[in-house]
């Protein structure tokens, strides 16, 4: 869809998603991009890899109309499902901000390519807020996408 956005990874699909997949990995990158200590428990059922994940982000610049809604200090509670597909890993996530009734899922995939693979996310946010709804899901994913900038380029400067 129109969100959708993809990144270069310098590395094959499966060592990407042991990283991604790693609590110690993303707790390292979570604290690189100026969040605080993030909490992930993973589980495995059979090819199947959940992710439970709590991140505390730090939010600048929210716009004056939003910033009764959105705090600068936020707590972010992600369920986040992979399993292979062929070559590649297929994953989709559904988050919840604590305390606002905004909601983001993203459907995401790592896709072998040959020179390594590509990071590809398709976020859906949804904010049930009255009169600045759009506004917030627009200010969300404008965030998310920057965010998600910086987690590949920290991604691919652990694999240097």
């Amino acid at each position: 869809s129109a969100m959708a956005h993809t990144y270069t990874v310098n590395c094959n699909v499966e060592q990407a998603f042991a990283l991604l997949s790693d609590p110690e990995f993303l707790n390292a990158r979570h604290l690189a991009i100026g969040e605080k200590a993030s909490n992930c428990e993973v589980k495995r059922q059979g090819d199947k890899t959940i992710l439970h994940i709590t991140r505390r982000i730090h939010r600048e610049n929210v716009p004056k109309a939003l910033s009764k809604v959105l705090k600068t200090e936020q707590t972010i509670h992600f369920v986040e499902e992979w399993q292979p597909d062929g070559d590649n890993m297929v994953g989709h996530y559904k988050s919840e901000i604590d305390g606002l009734p905004i909601k983001v899922d993203a459907d995401l995939t790592l896709r072998a390519t040959p020179n390594g693979c590509e990071y590809i996310i398709d976020h859906h946010p949804h904010a049930s807020i009255p009169l600045v709804g759009r506004l917030v899901e627009k200010f969300i994913i404008s965030q998310s996408k920057g965010g998600v900038g910086a987690e590949i380029d920290y991604l691919n400067s652990r694999l240097g």
